[in-house]
């Protein structure tokens, strides 16, 4: 919608022309004026006031001059007052509007960073199919469906160390060299050899990574979160979420089983298929069944899925996802929110369901949202 357009539907407004539409959006317009006052020290009814007095001040009825009514002077007023507050709030407002949404805030794409062992990094979103590079022995090559893989592995090589980096707005796939495939969540990175030797296969994570482990009972697969816990398996599928500022790192099993081990406090559990471990500060581990595996894998199928998710958590994973700042009220704290909604879709629409109850707002300014108790 135009600046113009909306002027014409404020207009039809007050002279009682207005559909019930445009009533709604006028009058949902005007809620939202209302909880501008004071933005940047601008006060809408103290702006209306002025205008109101100046007219006052400049029409003097006289003898050569008609006499204009006070209804027809406060509905000059009312359309003045309402159309400079369009102009004032037009910028601020339509680009938070829930039907004008920034365009610079977008889905998050597949790309990533690969650091090789001599410091070279490649940006991976950028490479088209075949070989990427070689290190430590291993032809890296960018298959079709944009993984990336490690093949031909030489043994007379010395092993080198190799890095993946997902940014904030990104995802990536990647099969190593024993075959384990691995799925990257935005902001989460996988430091991992070019090719796995001695009597153990290790990985270290952050962020929020799902392996499918190639069995191999001679070398166990051993995937460490720093300073945190450590997970070993034989062969088997599941996630970690170890992102740094969650609360607790979480392992789910989907299948097999794994040994999850909480580094400071040496307590270990096995987990089994439907399973989830917590570590919390201070390394206490807890083990909690019967997880909804659908729910825990939403990213990795290309969704949100939240169920009671509190908000906080929420726009930390809107934060990752779409690449956005995210300020929060803190008077929001411990409101939930449950629904899914595939993560292609524009964060207009997600922001939606939480505006769609009576609580919440935002305003969207750049990449920056800003989420806020309605007044």
């Amino acid at each position: 919608m135009t600046k113009e357009s909306f002027k014409t539907i404020l207009i039809k407004y007050l002279e009682g022309n207005a559909s019930p539409l445009e009533t709604a959006y006028v009058e949902k317009w005007y809620e939202q004026v209302e909880e501008m006052k004071g933005l940047d020290g601008q006060d809408v009814d103290a702006i209306g006031d002025d205008i109101y007095r100046r007219i006052h001040e400049q029409i003097n009825p006289s003898k050569n001059k008609p006499v204009i009514s006070f209804k027809w002077l406060y509905r000059v007023a009312a359309v003045l007052v309402l159309v400079l507050a369009v102009a004032i709030t037009y910028q601020y407002f339509f680009r938070s509007d829930p039907g004008i949404i920034a365009d610079t805030i977008v889905p998050g794409t597949e790309k990533a960073l690969l650091k090789l062992d001599d410091g070279t990094v490649i940006e991976l979103d950028s490479t088209g199919a075949g070989n990427v590079a070689t290190d430590g022995g291993s032809e890296i090559v960018k298959l079709k469906d944009g993984t990336i893989a490690y093949n031909n592995v030489a043994t007379n090589q010395d092993v080198k160390f190799n890095e993946v980096t997902i940014p904030a707005g990104g995802s990536y796939k990647l099969r190593l060299s024993d075959g384990t495939r691995v799925w990257l969540n935005a902001v989460s990175s996988i430091r991992f050899p070019t090719r796995f030797a001695g009597s153990e296969r290790k990985v270290i994570v952050k962020g929020e990574v799902y392996f499918e482990v190639t069995h191999n009972k001679k070398q166990p697969f051993i995937v460490e979160v720093p300073g945190r816990q450590q997970i070993s398996v034989l062969g088997t599928h599941f996630n970690v979420n170890a992102y740094e500022d969650e609360a607790a790192v979480k392992t789910t099993l989907l299948q097999g089983s794994v040994k999850v081990l909480a580094t400071g406090s040496g307590r270990n559990v096995v987990l089994h298929p439907g399973q989830q471990t917590v570590v919390r500060a201070g390394n206490a581990i807890e083990t909690i069944t019967g997880i909804d595996i659908e729910k825990v894998m939403a990213w990795k199928n290309g969704y949100f899925d939240f169920d009671q998710t509190e908000i906080s958590e929420i726009m930390r994973q809107v934060s990752r996802w779409y690449n956005a700042s995210i300020e929060m009220d803190p008077r929001l704290k411990g409101l939930t929110f449950s629904g899914r909604i595939p993560r292609t879709e524009n964060v207009q629409k997600l922001l939606k369901m939480f505006e769609a109850t009576s609580t919440v707002r935002y305003r969207v300014a750049g990449n920056q949202i800003q989420i806020y108790q309605k007044r």
